[in-house]
């Protein structure tokens, strides 16, 4: 029997498990506790380093019971991959508490790096596209996110449409600004 298999995500050098462990329709809903720690103990095991969460998930319970985790289990930092996704807030109805502004990229990351108990995430991800806020702010958020404030390695898209991704790319590029976009496959 062969090891885990781990692959290139997206255009960058990170390596990540082909299989990962996302908080979706069950951390910090309906599971909490000890059996969010073994589930992530199980799939480490198993080889996944990739671990996922949003921002909405059970309107950040998620975040922190997979960050209550992951403290528990202490594994070194540099040897897994946590991603989280910025979009839809908590479930707050202030204005700011969602979208992608620049302001709630930048806040809502640092909300959820609180919920996580971590320092910075892997990935950030846009989890729909904004368009009620133009491109360009939408790249500079991310990109302050990471080259300025160092909450995140790389920045990337969920559900987002190929000529919004090539938008907001040739923004980057235009603007010579930090970005390693990319959209996941949902699979």
């Amino acid at each position: 029997m062969s090891g885990p298999i781990f692959r290139h995500l997206g255009p960058t050098g990170l390596k990540v498990s082909v299989l990962s462990l996302g908080g979706w329709l069950t951390y910090g809903g309906t599971q909490k506790g000890n059996i969010v720690k073994e589930c992530l103990q199980a799939a480490w095991d198993h080889g996944i380093n990739f671990f996922d969460t949003a921002e909405v998930y059970a309107n950040g319970q998620s975040e922190i019971e997979m960050g209550n985790a992951l403290k528990e289990l202490a594994w070194p930092r540099d040897e897994y991959v946590l991603s989280t996704k910025i979009f839809f807030g908590t479930g707050r109805k202030e204005p700011n508490t969602r979208g992608l502004s620049k302001k709630h990229v930048v806040e809502g990351l640092k909300s959820s790096l609180e919920r996580l108990q971590q320092p910075y995430v892997d990935i950030v991800l846009a989890h729909r596209p904004d368009v009620g806020t133009p491109m360009k702010e939408i790249v500079e958020g991310f990109s302050q996110a990471i080259t300025n404030l160092n909450l995140a390695y790389y920045w990337g898209t969920s559900e987002w449409s190929a000529t919004q991704i090539s938008e907001a790319t040739l923004i980057a590029e235009k603007y010579v600004v930090e970005y390693t976009i990319f959209s996941p496959a949902i699979h």
